[in-house]
């Protein structure tokens, strides 16, 4: 087993709740000691650089670079690579395209994460099926709704930290760490 910690943002949090009621508000369905099933998506990459070892002796590895933080170090290798549309094809250029048309790569570190073309990072790396690619970056949870791209897990929550309300918009938003623990076996 080992352990990650998670970033929540608010709306994900929220769609994770259920109406109580008694309370006549909405309630947390997550809680300590519950098992979820989740997808990670690294955010905020702050390094990220493809392996020059074979990808075959490259072990999988994710780890936090500060104990209670979401930051992590990562080191994986690409499952599935997601493209951008052929611009050459349709002519169009779309927001955010660098021109390579990576959009962004599925990783297996252990268990799977999701890395987006961050500021055209993917566009430095050229990532290919099997290559291994490392990095720093911020983990994020999806704990309420995932895409095609991502692939869910299951993870015991061992703690919840909240932040201070966040006054970002005319509703304060309070963001939520969750430290888990994830079976080896998956």
């Amino acid at each position: 087993m080992f352990r990650i910690t998670v970033v929540v943002d608010p709306t994900q949090w929220g769609e994770t709740g259920r109406f109580d009621e008694s309370l006549s508000r909405q309630v947390g369905t997550i809680h300590v000691g519950k098992v979820i099933t989740l997808s990670v998506e690294v955010r905020g990459l702050l390094e990220v650089a493809h392996e020059r070892r074979d990808p075959k002796t490259a072990s999988p590895m994710l780890a936090p670079v500060l104990s209670g933080s979401a930051l992590h170090e990562f080191n994986g290798l690409v499952e599935k690579v997601f493209f951008v549309g052929d611009r050459r094809r349709s002519g169009v250029k779309r927001r955010g395209d660098t021109g390579k048309g990576f959009r962004s790569v599925r990783l297996d570190c252990g268990v799977p994460i999701l890395m987006g073309n961050e500021n055209g990072v993917l566009d430095r790396v050229n990532p290919r099926k099997g290559q291994a690619i490392r990095g720093v970056g911020l983990l994020t949870g999806l704990v309420a709704s995932t895409d095609r791209r991502t692939a869910p897990f299951r993870a015991k929550v061992i703690s919840i930290q909240e932040s201070r309300p966040l006054h970002l918009s005319e509703i304060p938003e309070t963001f939520r760490l969750l430290e888990l623990e994830i079976d080896d076996a998956q």
